[in-house]
């Protein structure tokens, strides 16, 4: 079956990527776009929680393993912004460590879903149809 080439989002998308990695920045940018998001990027949790309170983002991929601040720390301190109690951005967690015990901590910090790398374009876009209202 051959992918289909054309944006699955219909308005513009923008979405916080939290990841440290530049190789994964690059694939993440890559596939999002294709889905026609606009991406901004973050390299550790404290950069995404200043990015958050100052722009306005459909949804957040936030990586869980970062240095100065990791994901789930940055995911909670998300939550606690008046802006997140107004607009419930979710919160997609992504790691390449997808043991129960990091899909269960990244719930329990407040994400909505929870990704695995390397990323999956199916799974990828059921989470941006889910929640690209």
């Amino acid at each position: 079956m051959v992918e289909e080439a054309t944006p699955g989002l219909h308005a513009k998308f923008n979405v916080l990527v939290a990841e440290d990695n530049r190789m994964n920045q690059k694939v993440i940018k890559f596939l999002l776009e294709k889905q026609g998001a606009d991406c901004t990027f973050a390299k550790n949790g404290l950069e995404a929680v200043e990015l958050y309170k100052i722009l306005d983002f459909d949804m957040i991929f936030m990586d869980i393993y970062m240095p100065d601040m990791d994901g789930y720390e940055a995911t909670r301190e998300i939550i606690k912004t008046k802006k997140y109690q107004q607009h419930k951005t979710p919160i997609i967690a992504v790691s390449a460590s997808a043991f129960e015990e990091d899909i269960e901590s990244a719930k329990q910090a407040g994400a909505n879903e929870f990704l695995a790398k390397p990323l999956e374009l199916p799974k990828l876009k059921e989470l941006l149809d889910k929640y690209a209202l």
